[in-house]
């Protein structure tokens, strides 16, 4: 749909810099940025699947 498909490219934009201009719809991309939050960097990881219920529920992983 128009809303994934501007999900999708915002996500790859922010990670990667890339506007995406024709998006073909996957299963799941995944991204990985890093970056600085509050003085320490980190490395963000993004799963961007696609939208079904079996992918509902959203996991924050962080370090000890």
């Amino acid at each position: 749909t128009k809303r994934e498909t501007t999900e999708s490219t915002t996500l790859s934009f922010l990670a990667q810099g890339i506007w995406i201009e024709r998006y073909d719809p996957t299963i799941e991309d995944s991204y990985r940025k890093q970056c600085d939050v509050d003085g320490r960097q980190v490395i963000l990881e993004i799963l961007d699947t696609a939208g079904t219920e079996q992918f509902s529920e959203s996991r924050i992983t962080l370090p000890p």
